[in-house]
């Protein structure tokens, strides 16, 4: 991850406040459980699992129960793998049930210990809740490898994102959380000063590559949805866009992902490869320059 952010070394290390009761799952939570992902060095920890937990048909319905269920499982774990750890995050499913997701990390990637984790997890995850029934035995749980750094962003920039699975205005305590934080290998934060003409050119070149991204994210989409044969010319001459014009209420422009606005923000993260930036920015950031920048006038990458 690259983060933008304008403000002073000095202004970023503000005392926290205290929070009020948490009562929904909002903005601000979601980007730090983002950031929170986006920090972890999955090159010291291999391939991360992410796992499903669910209740069975009799479920409970007070937060207090299903923390207390979740604290339970949270301490089993980390008895039976000591050097692991996991995020985890809350969802209601629409019977009202509560459900968690969590993401393993530092545990083996290959295809046995994969077996054998289900099979652990499905098996303490119904001792945990007091089940007794065997139909959630067999479904009530889920484990698959997440392959590539890339898997993590796409959870990151949209399975987090989800709102429609919560319960707003109902007190359920904290959506998100880590367990086992000592043994997850974070990434550590590099920053760099930037003069004020330098942070305007990474900000620019930031914007541009989100918005290429977006952009191909659409056409990917658009290709699932016309007709192979007919694709690459639809796009291509300009009968898309004519025919958005006539029917911009058309089922394939409402499932086409948001086109992306950006504003001009002052502080932005950017989930990518933090190391190949670093390498294509460099010869930019510190190129000779004519003008010098007085020491008010930074930035910071």
């Amino acid at each position: 991850m690259v983060r933008f952010d304008s403000r002073e070394p000095g202004d970023r290390q503000q005392a926290s406040r205290k929070r009020s009761d948490i009562s929904e799952f909002s903005q601000k939570s979601r980007q730090r459980l983002r950031l929170s992902l986006a920090k972890v060095d999955q090159g010291k920890c291999g391939c991360p699992i992410f796992g499903t937990l669910t209740y069975p048909a009799d479920f409970p319905l007070d937060q207090e129960t299903f923390k207390k269920h979740l604290k339970v499982f949270s301490q089993r774990f980390l008895r039976a793998f000591p050097a692991a750890g996991f995020h985890w995050k809350l969802e209601f499913q629409s019977r009202g049930a509560a459900h968690f997701h969590p993401i393993f990390w530092n545990l083996r990637s290959d295809n046995a210990f994969l077996g054998q984790f289900r099979m652990w997890l499905a098996c303490d995850w119904y001792e945990v809740v007091g089940s007794g029934d065997q139909k959630h035995l067999l479904a009530g749980t889920s484990a698959d490898l997440i392959k590539s750094q890339f898997g993590i962003m796409r959870y990151v920039s949209g399975y987090v994102s989800k709102s429609d699975q919560t319960k707003s205005g109902c007190k359920v305590g904290r959506y998100w959380g880590i367990v086992g934080r000592a043994n997850i290998p974070w990434a550590k934060e590099n920053v760099i000063e930037l003069s004020l003409a330098q942070a305007k050119l990474v900000r620019r070149t930031a914007r541009r590559y989100m918005q290429a991204m977006n952009r191909v994210r659409r056409i990917r989409r658009l290709e699932r949805l016309l007709p192979s044969q007919m694709c690459a010319a639809f796009m291509l001459n300009g009968d898309l866009r004519r025919f958005r014009k006539r029917c911009p209420d058309a089922r394939i422009f409402q499932q086409l992902p948001r086109k992306l606005r950006l504003k001009n923000n002052r502080n932005v993260n950017v989930f990518c490869n933090a190391a190949f930036w670093d390498q294509q920015l460099a010869p930019l950031l510190y190129r000779p320059s004519s003008g010098t920048q007085s020491d008010s006038d930074r930035s910071s990458l």
